[in-house]
């Protein structure tokens, strides 16, 4: 940090700083960007690889006392290899405006001071957080900010990650009792009562101050750095992908264009947003939205267009119908706090379905690790789940069929799902992640707290033909339709065929095979078939 610490040769022109965070890693639709060229006469660029986030050191159990350790890297290799794309990206954007991005490893409320010290910085911008975690960095920001002596300095947060912008809504979502209780009543209001704001252009760049002496020590990170060594030496992209995933502004617009005007499929997404195979059976912008390549205003944009240039119809309505689930996820971290995390979520106590349906939650982590390792002997849950771990990535289907299994089948605590997803997904955001999960545990925003997936129901609707399951699981590749079939109600605490789809119901039992995986009995965690019921032994603590 001593590289950092000297002061700038000017101190007559105003200069200004915009903090790119991991969720907004853009030049297109940015206010802090955009305001802060617009201010100041001379511009500062910065990105902090935090290492409480990614490095080998983080972890994705967040020091819970009612969790167990599982050692999950916080960012885990596809998202690391990822948001370094992206980073470079927006640093190879930046010099191609005669400008420059300052990338540092560090802790941005020791980096930032630093910068403001040696550049005389007036104001730092960057965007307001969602989540509880995200404030209390910009939180201790401001303190370091204050302790600095003989600088006004100050944080200019902004809120700009969502479709519909905060101070638009017709609620205060941080006033208890005003957010709605489930997203049907949020998109409802919102859509009668308010209007999308226009994208920010992206500004004409002001010059950037310069330093006496050395230049700040700004080092792009390896992925090693990142994950460690071990990780990265074993990454390799896997063939049997749906989508090639590149980090950054510039293959966010690519694939936008690809997928609405050149591959011209938003005109089908209604009916094809359910499929697991395939790079188009939906938009796949999700990680770029994560990480703030993407602006879900100028995704807006852009559908406005297709629909005034191609055809307006149910599905170009529910791409932006999805945009506003994301949006309710986000204002929903931003209404309930720490409480996301917690075991009872927002509800804050055993609901009516784990007290009275045999649900209790345990922690067993065999059974956990032959969930996440796809290993259960369901082959739509292995399917899913070793697509996940293979490629960082599954589709929303099989997010909501594995997310069901793991709570309503094995009676896993939720929370151990959510912790390997946040620390696997290349498209991991704390609000959709945590938010989901609380849904699918019935601990959120569902009103149905037992909503059950029927895994053979789940599959005769989106892989009839079983070319998913066959495509990620070898040892399906080689049975027959009957002996297949006869696995998918393996670990089911319903054994139907025809409920679920997010209800259950349905009668009949499933029949027991004798495929490669065994009987259709519930999986031990110590291997083999095993019977042990879904009750378990204990029910996860309370955070």
């Amino acid at each position: 940090m001593a590289s950092i610490a000297r002061k700038a040769a000017s101190k007559t022109s105003s200069v200004g700083l915009v903090f790119f965070r991991y969720s907004d890693i853009r030049l297109h639709d940015h206010e802090p960007l955009f305001t802060c060229h617009k201010n100041h006469q001379q511009v500062l660029h910065c990105f902090c690889f935090d290492p409480r986030v990614t490095s080998p050191s983080a972890k994705a159990d967040f020091n819970s006392k009612s969790l167990p350790t599982t050692n999950y890297l916080k960012t885990d290799v596809y998202r690391s290899k990822f948001l370094l794309e992206a980073v470079t990206d927006l640093q190879s954007n930046l010099r191609s405006r005669n400008h420059n991005l300052l990338v540092f490893n560090g802790t941005p409320e020791t980096i930032l001071p630093s910068l403001v010290s040696q550049y005389n910085v007036e104001k730092i911008y960057t965007h307001v957080g969602e989540t509880v975690e995200e404030n209390i960095l910009l939180s201790s920001i401001d303190q370091s900010l204050q302790q600095l002596p003989g600088s006004t300095c100050s944080l200019h947060r902004i809120w700009g990650n969502t479709l519909y912008h905060l101070d638009d809504l017709p609620f205060d979502p941080t006033q208890v009792g005003k957010f709605p209780t489930s997203c049907s009543q949020f998109r409802q209001k919102i859509e009668k009562q308010c209007s999308i704001r226009p994208c920010f252009p992206v500004p004409v760049l002001k010059s950037a101050p310069t330093a006496t002496g050395a230049e700040p020590s700004s080092n792009m990170p390896t992925l090693a750095d990142l994950v460690g060594s071990d990780v990265a030496n074993k990454y390799a992209l896997d063939a049997r992908a749906a989508f090639p995933f590149v980090g950054g502004e510039t293959a966010a617009l690519a694939r936008m264009k690809d997928y609405f005007f050149d591959q011209d499929a938003l005109k089908d997404y209604f009916h094809t947003r359910n499929g697991m195979l395939g790079p188009n059976y939906s938009s796949k912008f999700s990680p770029w939205l994560s990480m703030g390549s993407l602006s879900p205003r100028l995704v807006f944009q852009e559908v406005t267009r297709y629909e005034k240039s191609r055809v307006k119809n149910k599905d170009t309505y529910w791409m932006i119908f999805e945009l506003i689930v994301r949006d309710f996820f986000r204002f929903y971290a931003l209404h309930w706090g720490s409480s996301i995390y917690h075991v009872w979520g927002p509800k804050g106590k055993p609901t009516a379905s784990s007290r009275n349906k045999s649900t209790k939650w345990t922690q067993d982590l065999q059974l956990f690790a032959r969930w996440t390792s796809g290993t259960t002997g369901n082959p739509m849950i292995d399917a899913n789940m070793r697509e996940l771990a293979a490629t960082g990535f599954m589709s929303n289907r099989g997010r909501q069929i594995v997310a069901s299994y793991l709570t309503r089948d094995l009676a896993l605590d939720w929370r151990l799902g959510a912790m390997y997803f946040e620390s696997v997904l290349i498209d991991h955001d704390p609000c959709s992640n945590w938010g989901n999960w609380t849904y699918a545990a019935g601990v959120g925003a569902d009103p149905r707290e037992d909503r059950y997936f029927s895994i053979p129901k789940q599959t005769k609707n989106y892989d009839g033909k079983h070319e998913y399951i066959r495509h990620w699981v070898d040892e399906m590749k080689v049975v027959s339709e009957q002996q297949l079939r006869t696995q998918l109600t393996r670990g089911c605490r319903k054994q139907t065929w025809n409920g679920g789809g997010g209800g259950g119901g349905g009668g009949g039992s499933g029949k027991k095979g004798k495929g490669k995986y065994g009987s259709g009995r519930k999986p031990s965690s110590k291997g083999g078939n095993g019977n042990r019921r879904n009750n378990g032994k204990k029910s996860a603590k309370k955070q």
